[in-house]
């Protein structure tokens, strides 16, 4: 049997002097990687840290620094620490270490990492956060509920994938898409850019995005309470308490949103008497939205047979009122979509030995969606009925919709790691996914040849991505690497709306490999490259649709894709203030899935020709001591669609995606002004999205970067500035903070899909109590 080594942790307080908490502070145990930083109320905790004696190195700008001498013998050592702020001016910073959500930032694979946990008081929805990443365009056709579709380099929809704790998120449902999800619930967000490390267990061919919620090892409550613009209300509680003198704990997340979502925008109104359409100010009248969202969980940590067993209940409830398809044109007056999913999940970790890890996690969910379109009447932006010759009912189709769909997913993850030495480690994932469908509506047209309903024939959807990764360190660091090897599987069946064959099966198998590495310049620049040849499978939904507008399409091909990421990174002056992000992208992907509309209401996932994507972003950062922080980022991204048959668009740009936005964001802090018993934190944000062509044009026809042309008026959607702008106000004393914040400040004209015009001037106030 391996004898396991002895470990325990290290946590504690900070204060100054004058007894106020202090943020931010570096803690290093000298000689290893082992580190933190301390949270808003001054404390830390540095977990798993092997019997011996160690030096702590506690620094700070501003503050002198300290080495305090810590023994750990199988017992956690609490400490605290009084910071003595330094006389003289500081000609250089030091950092000390490194922390976690750094050190993915400066690994060979290209990771962003936003820490929500910094932000999570300010009322800024899941989707703005996001979106100022440079690389990153966040699109959301309407208001709060509405779909959300994330452009990472040049590719979106499903070549994105989204993960919670590195699991993929679709047995979760909308519960955790991240037009929901409340700040309060995140700890960081990770956005992966071109080759994703195999532990995430996905294909995805652009990117990834996973949701990275607060570890369950310590004590920790955050609720909140926000009132906004068109009757918006959200609230949300995240909690975890562990029983004193055990390794129990019990934890608590859930949220509840509602909104009217009633913001006025220009619309079309058909005059009867012309049969023209002329635009007026209009109200979405039918756009509401009320969904909530409750999880419990329980477990164990640190013990002898598990670092980490928790098991996770979960009821999820989304209800939407249906305003528009892909198309402004129509309004929707009656129609409803309805869902609920009860979710069951395990995690376990372990370290075995000091070398090799294993990670579990198998999950369960019951999914129900319902669909209602009985409505035998029509309607204008106006909210008034129109009289409709000959109309037999249904708002959004030829027909009436009474569908209800019931669908059980499973997901299963192992993931181990072997680190043989300093210089080399090993990794092994394999994810598996599977699906099953079916629903009824009595509505529905039946199969032409056999008189059966395709939604009552039982679909499945089965997907396995296995992988091996090797990451290594050579020359003492200066390179570091790190190669995988992936092998994809997809067995899936199900029915065809058109068409005399009743059902598809698909199967396919498949191996991609990719290689990411990063050479250390000096200390504070270093170069990144990475590769991937890879195969991105669609979607269970993309197969079976989603019960709303995206219909299904049982005949999708995989995609295929050849993807190259160039990055540098540097800070640019001696005072380490000003730091400098550059990634170039080239992407090649072929059998390349569009979504595409069918008629004015509905779209469909279909597999077209190839896009070649080539690409450039960069951000520039500048943190001040004075606690003034800015960021600018641009992004080119130029999209064109190839071996189209000789077609017109043979090389035109990919249509209805934006190629090219800025994204401007400053903040600066006050400390405790005019000797008030405060911190202030204001916050401001400038984007910018050059116009694009709505439908496919050929590329001799659509305009240049900047250039305007009135003759395309109808073909483009315009250019969009959107301002933002919001202040904290943090209690000394109390834990609570108060939030204000302004959305579409100057009242911008906002798009996105099809010409879907977004939320006008929108308040928002957001109360935060946070231990």
């Amino acid at each position: 049997m391996t004898k396991l080594i002895g470990q325990s942790s290290i946590s504690g307080h900070i204060l100054d002097v004058n007894g106020k908490n202090l943020l931010g502070v570096n803690l290093l145990l000298k000689g290893t990687e082992l580190g933190t930083i301390s949270d808003y109320n001054g404390n830390f905790e540095i977990k798993k840290v092997p019997n011996g004696n160690y030096n702590l190195i506690v620094s700070s700008i501003g503050y002198k620094k300290q080495i305090i001498a810590i023994t750990i013998h199988n017992k956690p050592v609490i400490i605290k620490i009084l910071m003595y702020e330094e006389k003289e001016a500081l000609k250089e910073v030091l950092l000390t270490g490194k922390t976690h959500q750094q050190k993915k930032r400066e690994a060979p694979i290209k990771i962003d990492v936003i820490s929500v946990d910094k932000i999570l008081e300010r009322a800024t929805p899941v989707t703005t956060i996001i979106n100022q990443t440079s690389g990153v365009k966040v699109r959301q056709s309407a208001g709060v509920g509405s779909p959300t579709i994330v452009n990472i380099n040049g590719l979106q929809g499903g070549a994105i994938r989204f993960f919670k704790n590195g699991i993929p998120t679709d047995y979760l449902g909308r519960a955790f898409q991240i037009g929901l999800i409340p700040s309060n619930l995140i700890s960081d967000i990770e956005i992966y850019k071109g080759v994703l490390p195999i532990q995430l267990g996905a294909d995805a061919l652009g990117g990834a995005i996973n949701i990275v919620t607060k570890k369950t090892d310590h004590n920790f409550l955050n609720t909140s309470y926000s009132i906004g613009a068109f009757n918006t209300h959200e609230a949300s509680i995240n909690a975890n308490y562990l029983i004193p003198k055990t390794k129990i704990q019990a934890g608590l997340s859930s949220y509840y949103i509602y909104s009217n979502n009633n913001y006025n925008f220009e619309g079309p109104v058909l005059n009867e008497e012309t049969q023209n359409y002329s635009y007026e100010t209009v109200e979405r009248f039918h756009d509401g939205i009320e969904t909530a969202f409750v999880q419990g969980n329980f477990g164990v940590h640190d013990t002898k047979y598990a670092d980490i067993l928790n098991i996770e209940m979960s009821y999820f409830n989304f209800n939407k009122e249906i305003q528009t398809g892909n198309n402004i044109t129509v309004a929707i007056g009656e129609a409803t979509f309805k869902e609920t999913n009860k979710i069951g999940s395990i995690t376990y970790q372990k370290k075995i030995t000091s070398n090799f890890k294993i990670d579990l996690f198998s999950a369960f969910s019951k999914k129900n969606t319902i669909q209602k379109d009985l409505s035998n009447n029509k309607y204008n932006w106006l909210g008034a009925i129109t009289s409709t010759d000959n109309f037999t009912g249904g708002e959004t189709g030829d027909t009436k919709t009474d569908s209800n769909i019931n669908q059980e997913s499973f997901v299963a993850r192992l993931l181990a790691s072997y680190k043989i030495n300093k210089s080399l480690e090993l990794k092994l994932s394999s994810t598996y996914n599977s699906k099953n469908q079916v629903g009824t509506d009595p509505y529905q047209s039946t199969n032409f040849t056999t008189g059966i309903q395709p939604i009552t024939i039982p679909s499945y959807y089965k997907k396995t991505v296995s992988g091996i990764s090797a990451y290594s360190k050579l020359f003492e660091g200066k390179i570091t690497n790190e190669f995988t090897f992936k092998h994809f599987h997809l067995n899936t069946e199900s029915a065809n709306i058109f068409g005399d064959v009743l059902t598809t099966e698909k199967h396919n198998s498949s191996f991609g490999w990719g290689n990411s590495t990063k050479y250390k310049i000096n200390s504070d620049a270093f170069l990144r490259i990475s590769f991937e040849n890879t195969t991105r499978i669609p979607e269970s939904e993309e197969y079976f649709g989603d019960n709303l507008f995206n219909l299904s399409n049982a005949n999708l091909n995989p995609e295929k894709s050849k993807n190259l990421n160039i990055g540098y990174y540097s800070n640019l002056n001696t005072s380490k203030t000003l730091f400098l992000d550059i990634n170039t992208f080239y992407r090649d992907t072929n059998n390349f899935i569009r979504k595409l509309p069918v008629g004015f209401v509905f779209t469909q996932n279909q597999n077209t020709d190839t896009q070649i994507t080539k690409g450039i972003e960069s951000s520039l950062k500048l943190k001040l001591q004075n606690n003034f922080r800015a960021n600018i980022s641009i992004t080119y991204q130029d999209m064109r669609r190839v071996n189209t048959g000789g077609s017109a668009i043979e090389n035109s740009r990919t249509p209805n995606t934006p190629y090219f936005f800025t994204n401007l964001n400053v903040f600066k802090n006050y400390k405790h002004p005019f000797r008030l018993p405060v911190f202030i934190d204001l916050y401001a944000n400038y984007n910018y999205t050059e116009q694009y062509l709505l439908t496919a044009t050929s590329k001799i026809l659509e305009p240049a970067l900047f250039e305007r042309d009135i003759s395309f008026t109808d073909l483009i959607i315009p250019e969009q500035h959107q301002v933002d702008i919001g202040f904290t106000v943090k209690l000394k004393k109390l834990p609570i903070s108060i939030n204000t914040e302004i959305s579409n400040l100057i009242n911008s004209k906002l798009y996105d899909e099809f010409r879907i015009q977004k939320p006008s001037r929108a308040f928002r106030l957001k109360v935060t109590y946070k231990l």
